[in-house]
């Protein structure tokens, strides 16, 4: 990919953002797409990592101050000779259009800090530091709507949340996000334990990923050969689903599901259960079907239609339990198989890398078109 012209491009993040080791979130999300936009010879890029300061205090004021050190970082940075500035964080950049050349692209990737749980059905006792929290969060992704000349959107469902927040559609690009190379590795052959039905679910334990509905789904399928395996960090809403499931011995806490058994892990699953009532894109059912595995969702979830397309859809616990059921029974249909698992495999960095750097292309035509 050659051109007289290099387009040169400044990802923006903090101090530890751009480690390949960190593996989750935002973070892989940064490290990736700063380590892919290298392959491009027409693309320059370069990473501002910008220092904590302060930063060895209590939760709340860590936090604080992550979000001042780049906020201010970002304002006094002057960014010679950079085309294009992509923020891929929460994090503030505030800096009003007059007093920048540069065009200022952010990446939005879900609206977490807005939901009304109660729309899904479940008790919504926020406490004061998680509603301020949201409240916080939700301020600093409207600002940056304010400020930012263009929005990349990680799925259809983010840009129409960021069109109702009064951002002009026009000014919106959609790019999925991605699978790493490890979900298309050839798939390991399951070992069947006693024909042990194994039903598992990786991820964490928050009121949004909704687990407490997998579990009461788990202690309603009938038969003891299955097991129930969930993945994840402990925390008090793991401890208080363990109190809930004592009395079920098929339902096992497994802990964090470490980086270099993940496949296998997976592998080892007959079906993957997701009742996340929201997300913004959602790798975990499109890392499963890669894998081969039916993908059960809840049904009244946000989870994005490019995610959802070859999920199972449960209405209740009873429901789900139902289509696990069923599948013991009768089977996963090869041909939905097949095609579910070639659609996951189709979300590869090289695409979303691609797509990207189409979109920095035409950001530089419609700036040369205005002028």
């Amino acid at each position: 990919m050659k051109s007289d012209k290099k387009i040169n491009v400044a990802i923006v993040g903090l101090e530890g953002d751009f480690k390949e080791d960190i593996g989750e979130g935002i973070q892989l999300y940064i490290y990736e797409i700063y380590k892919n936009l290298q392959r491009f010879d027409d693309i320059n890029v370069t990473k501002k990592e910008y220092k904590v300061l302060f930063g060895s205090f209590g939760y709340a004021i860590k936090k604080l101050m992550r979000t001042l050190s780049f906020g201010l970082s970002f304002i006094f940075d002057s960014f010679k000779n950079i085309d294009i500035v992509h923020n891929i964080t929460t994090m503030p950049t505030f800096k009003p259009r007059l007093l920048r050349k540069y065009i200022l692209i952010t990446t939005i990737h879900d609206f977490n800090a807005k939901l009304d749980f109660r729309k899904f059905g479940i008790e919504d006792k926020q406490r004061f530091k998680e509603s301020l929290r949201g409240s916080f969060v939700m301020l600093i992704i409207k600002l940056n709507l304010k400020f930012t000349d263009y929005v990349i959107a990680i799925s259809e469902q983010t840009k129409n949340e960021c069109i109702d927040l009064g951002f002009s559609k026009d000014k919106i690009y959609v790019v999925n996000s991605a699978l790493r190379s490890i979900f298309k590795s050839e798939l390991l052959k399951k070992k069947k334990d006693n024909n042990i039905f194994k039903v598992g679910y990786i991820g964490a334990f928050t009121k949004r990923k909704n687990v407490s509905f997998a579990v009461e789904a788990c202690m309603k399928v009938k038969g003891r050969d299955f097991e129930f395996l969930f993945y994840g960090k402990e925390n008090q809403e793991q401890m208080k689903l363990k109190e809930i499931a004592r009395s079920d011995s098929r339902i096992k806490f497994m802990g964090f599901a470490p980086e270099d058994q993940l496949i296998k892990i997976y592998d080892s699953f007959d079906v993957f259960v997701f009742p996340s009532v929201y997300e913004g894109f959602g790798l975990e059912p499109l890392e499963a079907q890669a894998r081969g595995i039916p993908v059960v969702i809840y049904k009244n979830s946000m989870i994005p239609n490019e995610v959802r397309k070859y999920c199972l859809e449960a209405e209740s616990p009873e429901h789900m339990a139902q289509i696990i059921e069923d599948l013991k029974k009768n089977g996963y249909n090869e041909k939905l198989r097949k095609e579910a698992m070639n659609y996951a495999r189709s979300f590869t960095w090289d695409n979303t890398i691609s797509k990207i750097v189409d979109v920095y292309k035409d950001l530089l035509k419609r700036k040369e078109n205005k002028i």
